[in-house]
């Protein structure tokens, strides 16, 4: 596990406490760098997870799925901050981007997260539906996991059979 050099690990509810506190497994400098009524828009999902208590179960579940974790880029605009990372679930590595929007404290009031490759998406599907669902209870969970399923064998065997058909090769190199 790598965070990268030189983010603040402070609480000043600023979006560098954010990352460092996600990265950090932080949970109290998570949530406390997180605005009262934040947003989460997933990549799995259209309806937006909102409010802190709904956020901070998806983001902990996320953070506990990845094997490797590493931020790569951090890009701050105004109120805008842009993070890229790597990660691997299992076999399956994955970018993404993280876009925070800030309020006029500081806090993080917006969060829009956007992975790829497609396979590395579903990969996260599978990985996190029980998980996300079981505070709903046992069988929401069962039945969450059980629908992505097949996503998962399909993205699978379309990975390697697109690159083929339009690349000529499958070697999956990042």
């Amino acid at each position: 596990m790598k965070a990268t050099e030189g983010i603040e690990t402070t609480r000043d509810g600023s979006g560098r406490a954010f990352a460092a506190a996600f990265m950090a497994r932080d949970r109290a400098a998570m949530e406390h760098a997180l605005a009262d009524g934040v947003a989460l828009r997933s990549p799995i999902i259209s309806t937006p997870f909102e409010g802190k208590r709904e956020v901070m179960h998806v983001l902990e579940v996320v953070r506990d799925c990845f094997d490797e974790l590493e931020q790569v880029d951090h890009i701050e605009e105004g109120d805008t901050i842009v993070l890229s990372f790597a990660a691997r679930l299992g076999r399956q590595p994955l970018r993404g981007v993280d876009i925070l929007r800030l309020d006029g404290d500081g806090r993080v009031r917006e969060l829009s997260i956007h992975v790829r490759p497609l396979i590395g998406l579903t990969e996260l599907s599978a990985a996190i539906a029980g998980s996300l669902s079981r505070p709903r209870g046992r069988l929401w969970a069962v039945v969450a996991r059980a629908l992505v399923m097949p996503l998962l064998a399909i993205g699978r065997i379309t990975d390697r059979i697109a690159a083929r058909l339009v690349l000529g090769r499958y070697r999956p190199t990042w």
